[in-house]
């Protein structure tokens, strides 16, 4: 007569396969925003390490050309460009997404002249979003000694 041979345990179940897919699932969904936020922050650094060597380059330039260059910022097409006042675009830089900016200076622009002096004084808030919350990065513009300071 014939035996019957008992199941055989070697394979795993449907349930048990789903189960590790689940968690498999959930552990690359945890790790992805995880390197996706270092690319935003470092872009978010690279702009600002950027914004300040335009600051020096705008400087720069009023004194070594005899010129005056104004810094315009347009906060609702989120960029900022530096030019000379009667025109000469330098250069136009966008703001990276996520940061909005926020001014005290009139019509959102100074202009630093033939000495490199600024024309008003001044503060230009940039918001981000960061992990913990939104964070400003405020630029404090002293009058007539072209330095600034940031907060």
């Amino acid at each position: 007569m014939l035996k019957a041979r008992p199941l055989s345990q070697d394979g795993l179940a449907l349930a048990e396969m789903l189960m590790v897919l689940a968690i498999f699932s959930i552990l690359i969904m945890m790790v992805i925003p995880a390197y996706h936020s270092p690319h935003q922050r470092l872009e978010k650094e690279e702009f600002f390490q950027q914004l300040e060597n335009d600051l020096v380059l705008a400087q720069q330039a009023a004194i070594t050309e005899l010129r005056v260059v104004e810094l315009e910022f347009n906060p609702v097409n989120r960029l900022y460009l530096v030019r000379y006042r009667d025109g000469d675009t330098i250069v136009v830089r966008r703001f990276p997404d996520g940061v909005s900016l926020s001014t005290n200076f009139s019509r959102n622009r100074f202009h630093f002249n033939r000495h490199g002096h600024i024309s008003q004084g001044g503060r230009l808030f940039f918001h981000y979003e960061t992990p913990n919350g939104t964070e400003t990065r405020t630029y404090i513009f002293q009058l007539a000694s072209g330095r600034y300071r940031v907060e």
